[in-house]
């Protein structure tokens, strides 16, 4: 179900689905959950996070690990903001 991020109190938590074309020829399409609250949907403050080095990071790892290694860094945000 999708909801709109801007109708909710910021401090709601939500799933946020990061979905990753194959831009490079050795990569396959991949989805990835994260927890957030919706401030930081609200503000944007995921989209900045995503660099090629990330992605060059994430894309080789098994889907799992992948996942957890862009949550850390989304938890570093959540914990700064």
């Amino acid at each position: 179900m999708h909801v709109d991020a801007n109708t909710l109190d910021d401090n709601v938590d939500i799933v946020y689905r990061i979905n990753i074309p194959r831009l490079r020829s050795h990569w396959s399409h991949r989805s990835l959950d994260l927890k957030i609250k919706a401030y930081m949907c609200k503000n944007n403050l995921i989209e900045p996070l995503i660099s090629w080095e990330l992605l060059d990071s994430i894309m080789e790892l098994p889907l799992e690990e992948a996942t957890a290694l862009f949550q850390s860094l989304v938890d570093g945000v959540k914990q700064a903001a």
